[in-house]
């Protein structure tokens, strides 16, 4: 965005339900929309075909879809894809760095919280991980995933304590 806005273009980052993209103002107030990864440009076939893929084959692209988004909201979306990359390659403390950027930013975000008692769950940190799981549970008790969360306590609790 850096580099397009210094060659004139009028370049707006969108935090679209799939990835990050960009959108880009003509002249002559169209507008183009660009992967930023690979340099494709996107047109709302393909914009739809993505809402579509990711939600249900009813969902239809529509302008709140398209908004340009806040820089709070571009920094979560890439701590998220940093944190995500990270527990993809079980690079485990890497990725806690990035949920404790995030609750920095968002201290109550029980999904966050929810996500870094994964991360002590695999670190064998079993009372810190509890700890995170009891949060959510609190936050989201009707959330489906707090029913999981509930066995795994249990599991944990049953386990032997390990000493480092």
């Amino acid at each position: 965005m850096y580099i397009g806005n210094l060659l004139g273009l009028n370049l707006k980052p969108i935090c679209f339900p799939t990835q990050f993209i960009l959108s880009i103002k003509l002249e002559d107030k169209s507008t183009l929309y660009l992967n930023p990864f690979d340099g494709q440009y996107l047109d709302k076939k393909t914009l739809q075909s993505w809402i579509t893929g990711l939600k249900n084959p009813f969902m239809k692209l529509n302008q709140t879809h398209l908004e340009e988004a806040k820089n709070s909201d571009v920094l979560m979306k890439w701590i998220a894809v940093l944190k995500s990359t990270f527990l993809r390659e079980e690079r485990y403390l890497d990725a806690l760095k990035f949920i404790n950027i995030a609750l920095t930013l968002e201290p109550e975000d029980a999904f966050e919280v929810r996500d870094r008692g994964y991360i002590y769950q695999q670190l064998d940190c079993n009372s810190m991980a509890i700890n995170d799981y009891n949060f959510f549970i609190e936050k989201y008790p009707e959330d489906p995933a707090s029913e999981l969360l509930k066995v795994q306590i249990k599991a944990l609790n049953d386990n032997k304590v390990v000493i480092h």
